[in-house]
């Protein structure tokens, strides 16, 4: 397994936070609430044990804020935060009363170690369940294919269909049997998450007791059901974009929150196009952002995209960003949209 270089933290600080748990601490586990973040907190949790409070959430201060205030009522004094950026306020909050370790793979904007706070960050590519199977497997044996399965959804970009199978090798994961159902077991999880969205911890539990990614088959009639609506979706885009030079806007109003998914599966039709889907859910859009050949920084594109929009939030990844938007919001967002859009110079 290659060293990972981090880009804030070390192995040793990682190390000395774990080795000085014990059983009076008192354990909270927060991860995403993907596949990638699932994965992180199931690899995490095999080793830590006992996990006193285990909460699943998106990338939103307000969410986070709520959890904050309800681990510190709690009296939890460790946090463990995998696969999520957090911000520097909410942060700052929690180590008033715990010890806060973050594994984490997003793009940041400070370095935030401290006496309170271990900040692991690795490169983008590099996804949280293989930034948690690299450091936790060194204190024991974990299941590479657990890992597998967050690796695979996290980079839409690397693995598809016919070649998912290569993530093994390519992060020395072991060998994989039934190579032919593992794409399935990767789309099947997905779709299960959007299922079972705000009751995550069910999939976390079946994945935990599960000894190999065969197990998983009571996801599948959930997941059946979601990839129905995914499918039908699908078709809607071709037909119902919006178009503004290389980049396509799409919205509509799902029964399942498969935002993110679907963002995924469309920005492989074309690498040379941007691609943002805007689900309508109440009073707030979700927002995805996708470019698969690096020509838009899909981050600063979502940044000026609800700059100046109160309680608008964006974050993620060069190729890869979400946000949410109030409703009330929605045409200045398109509108700041397409000013930033048609400034950007794309070779």
């Amino acid at each position: 397994m290659a060293e990972i270089k981090f880009l804030t933290g070390s192995e040793k600080r990682f190390f000395d936070f774990i080795s000085k748990l014990n059983d009076k601490d008192k354990i909270a586990l927060i991860s995403h609430n993907d596949s990638d973040g699932i994965t992180s907190a199931v690899i995490s949790a095999k080793v830590l044990g006992k996990i006193d409070y285990l909460k699943f959430t998106t990338y939103n201060p307000e969410s986070l804020s709520a959890i904050a205030a309800e681990i510190k009522e709690k009296k939890i004094n460790k946090v463990i935060i995998t696969d999520l950026s957090i911000d520097e306020t909410n942060l700052l909050e929690m180590a008033k009363f715990a010890d806060v370790l973050i594994i984490d793979h997003h793009v940041f904007r400070s370095d935030m170690n401290s006496d309170k706070v271990v900040y692991l960050k690795s490169p983008s590519e590099l996804p949280a369940s293989y930034m948690c199977h690299y450091l936790f497997s060194k204190t024991q044996e974990i299941p590479g294919w657990i890992a597998a399965l967050g690796i695979a959804s996290d980079r839409v970009d690397r693995y598809h269909n016919a070649n998912v199978c290569e993530v093994f090798e390519d992060f020395s994961l072991g060998k994989i049997s039934k190579c032919e159902y593992f794409w399935r077991t990767v789309m099947n999880l997905g779709y299960a998450l959007i299922y079972y969205a705000g009751d995550e911890k069910k999939i976390f539990d079946i994945i935990m007791k599960a000894k190999d990614f065969d197990d998983l088959k009571e996801i599948e009639k959930p997941a059946g059901e979601v990839e129905r609506e995914f499918e039908a979706t699908m078709k809607d885009v071709e037909k119902n974009h919006e178009e503004f030079k290389d980049m396509w806007i799409y919205r509509y109003k799902p029964k399942y929150e498969i935002n993110s998914m679907l963002a995924n599966a469309v920005s492989n039709w074309d690498e040379k196009k941007t691609f943002v889907i805007l689900s309508e859910g109440g009073d707030w859009f979700r927002v995805s952002a996708r470019r698969q050949d690096r020509r838009v920084n899909c981050v600063k594109l979502l940044e000026n995209a609800v700059l100046g929009i109160p309680g608008a939030r964006s974050g993620g990844h060069f190729m890869a960003a979400g946000g949410n938007v109030p409703a009330k919001s929605i045409e200045q967002f398109k509108k700041n949209l397409l000013d930033y859009y048609s400034k950007l110079t794309i070779l």
